[in-house]
């Protein structure tokens, strides 16, 4: 089987995330943040050391992945390859931005749970995504470098997408500068009404609904498996056991995301606009991972977006099964809430700082 650029990239996510994953369990089986961090409150400045030790360790960790995924594949691939030096301008500060929202969050969660307890934090997380989904296209700036015009977004990589950004009831539709060239204005209108639809549809606002609750409750779950988050070690037990839950998401989230983008291809269709949509897709298909088919498990499991043929297909099935737009990668995304390890480790977004926050959709 030939290794295409798409599989490499495959192979390269399920391989960082599952040293991730693998790095978890190891650490909570040993103990490890028992044994090598505080278990009790301690000063802000102290509490501020420790989880910018974690954070760094974390970032060691998935530099070699990084590289690999943002560099060192493009260049075998003869991607659009930045010179190494930008490369790693925009990967340090991607890392570096990441840091701080990271540390954070995670004073936020230990100055809550020692206030209110287990019900405290669990309430703070819920606040920190909602948050960052409000903050979402300017923490895509901040984290990426990314720029957004009165014509799109600029700065994303040919596999960005722009998105849907905004809380639910004022969601802003962002569209990528790259894609002027690729497209016509008859096909870029209807991209844009496209995610217009997923808006006045309700199909982005249960996908914003469904990660919250994934990883709400998952995030709850992981604060009783490690004692609370009152220190630098259960703050660092519950981010463990949260990337697991986060991980569990991966296998399960794609499936309502993929009937939402079946469903918003059908409606497109409904409209008259069966020919610009298939254009529309091959086109952006040819500058992103160019992968007309996948093997049924494959697509199950790490793809929220259907391979083309299924698009242009106008398969049916999944159109009239629970929808949510984007839900699973909007979820991944509002892990950082909650310190996940795997938030920037899979296919699409290992080594790719420019799409940490606003990940590739439809």
């Amino acid at each position: 089987m030939q290794l295409t650029y798409a599989r490499a990239r495959l192979f390269l996510g399920i391989t960082t995330v599952g040293s991730m994953v693998t790095l978890c369990i190891l650490a909570l089986a040993l103990r490890l943040p028992q044994l090598f961090f505080s278990m009790s409150p301690t000063n802000i400045a102290d509490t501020a050391n420790g989880l910018l030790l974690i954070f760094g360790l974390y970032a060691a960790v998935a530099l070699p992945f990084d590289f690999i995924g943002g560099y060192l594949l493009e260049r075998v691939f003869h991607r659009d390859v930045p010179q190494l030096g930008n490369f790693a301008y925009r990967l340090v500060r991607g890392i570096l931005a990441q840091g701080c929202v990271y540390v954070a969050c995670g004073l936020a969660l230990i100055e809550m749970h020692v206030r209110f307890g287990n019900v405290g934090v669990i309430l703070m997380f819920v606040a920190l995504q909602l948050l960052l989904i409000t903050c979402q296209l300017p923490l895509a700036m901040f984290v990426g470098g990314l720029k957004r015009t009165p014509d799109g977004l600029t700065g994303q990589g040919p596999y960005g997408t722009g998105g849907i950004t905004g809380f639910p009831g004022s969601e802003t539709v962002v569209l990528p500068m790259h894609w002027k060239p690729i497209l016509s204005n008859k096909l870029l209108n209807v991209m844009e009404s496209r995610r217009r639809y997923a808006i006045a549809s309700g199909l982005r606002r249960n996908g914003v609904l469904l990660a919250l609750a994934w990883n709400i409750g998952g995030f709850a779950i992981s604060v009783v498996l490690a004692g609370g988050t009152g220190s630098v070690a259960s703050l660092l037990s519950t981010s463990l056991y949260f990337s697991l839950t986060s991980f569990i998401g991966l296998l399960f989230l794609p499936k309502p995301s993929q009937h939402a983008v079946l469903q918003l291809d059908a409606a497109v269709t409904n409209d008259g606009n069966r020919d610009n949509l298939v254009a529309a897709i091959r086109a952006l298909a040819g500058i992103q991972d160019d992968e007309e088919t996948r093997h049924t498990a494959v697509q199950l499991i790490f793809h929220p977006i259907p391979a083309v043929s299924l698009r242009t297909g106008m398969s049916t099935s999944g159109t009239r099964q629970f929808a949510a737009w984007n839900a699973a990668r909007l979820a991944i995304f509002l892990s950082w809430a909650g310190m996940s390890f795997v938030s920037r480790a899979v296919h699409c977004n290992v080594g790719r700082p420019d799409v940490w926050v606003l990940l590739p959709c439809d």
